[in-house]
């Protein structure tokens, strides 16, 4: 039995997941959150501390090894503790030489009001905080492994996730596709009643234009001859079988990529954009308001097809 965090390389993959990973980088704890959306191609967006920015490219190219569509977040936030309460330095030479010239300024001016320590500590170098090297980017063998680590750990996270909403994914999509077979199989049963009604109507009118413009009516051969001329003709205008076929081997198709698994969300895109034409070609080719309803209706589900294929890998 396979452990529920292996990864099924045959899987389908949805473009859509979230993950969070807490760890520890160089004694500095982080939070790590990833999220993931569906996107034409795979565009990268990351939030990264000051201290971490040197590894920008290096997390780009890491995501890129994993996934190959989606639009994907990567957050990471410093977690605050004690330990991590900024340093601040007081500059009492600065200090003391800003409160002279305040003290020398108030004389000159004649001022009643004294000076104000508040104010003292407005001036620029007056304190200053102590940088250590969470605040200072530069690139460091040791931090780039812990924080490719704990990256790693986080993106089998949301891989893991997106397999998950795959899954689902790939049953909605299979149901979906038994509806839109069951509704062409309608219609080829209807097909077959439409043909053999046309046929009955076709002799009728044939035979009513025969004997109102006819000096004589013809023989029952002549008669058969002209109707089955006639239906040739209209059956080369509205016969929809190699459609009906085309069909069929398109919903096999998407049926049989589907299992085959992997990155296959552009596949699926065109073999829906060749069902969605012979669909059209079926519906513009049918006089029957019974098949029209069924074209409909596969027309409905595919639209529902075309909206979930857009969160596929």
């Amino acid at each position: 039995m396979k452990n529920q965090n292996e990864i099924n390389s045959d899987a389908i993959h949805s473009m859509t997941g979230f993950s969070s990973t807490q760890g520890n980088v160089c004694e500095q704890m982080i939070q790590l959150e990833t999220k993931s959306l569906n996107h034409r191609f795979l565009d990268i967006k990351l939030k990264l501390p000051k201290n971490f920015s040197c590894f920008d490219f290096l997390i780009r190219d890491l995501l890129k090894k994993h996934f190959s569509r989606g639009s994907i977040e990567l957050r990471i936030d410093k977690i605050k503790s004690d330990q991590n309460i900024p340093e601040y330095n007081l500059d009492a030479k600065i200090a003391k030489n800003y409160w002279q010239q305040l003290v020398q300024l108030q004389k000159e001016l004649s001022c009643n009001t004294p000076p104000s320590f508040d104010n003292l500590f407005l001036f620029p170098d007056v304190i200053s905080k102590n940088l250590n090297n969470e605040e200072v980017s530069s690139f460091n063998q040791t931090t780039w492994s812990a924080l490719q680590a704990l990256i790693e750990v986080n993106i089998n996270k949301l891989k893991i996730a997106r397999a998950t909403e795959g899954l689902n994914l790939k049953n909605a999509l299979t149901q979906l596709i038994y509806k839109i077979q069951k509704h062409v199989d309608n219609i080829t049963k209807k097909r077959t009643v439409f043909k053999l009604v046309s046929q009955e109507k076709a002799k009728e009118k044939i035979s009513s234009l025969f004997k109102n413009f006819s000096d004589s009516i013809p023989s029952d051969e002549q008669m058969q001859t002209r109707i089955a001329q006639e239906i040739s003709f209209f059956y080369d205008k509205t016969d929809f079988e190699e459609e009906v076929i085309r069909l069929d081997s398109h919903l096999g198709n998407f049926l049989k990529t589907l299992n085959e698994g992997g990155t296959v969300g552009r596949k699926l895109d065109f073999t829906l954009q060749e069902i969605g034409r012979e669909t059209n070609t079926l519906g513009n080719k049918a006089q029957d308001f019974q098949i029209a309803e069924e074209v409909l209706l596969i027309k409905t589900l595919t639209e529902q097809l075309r909206e979930q294929v857009l969160n596929i890998e």
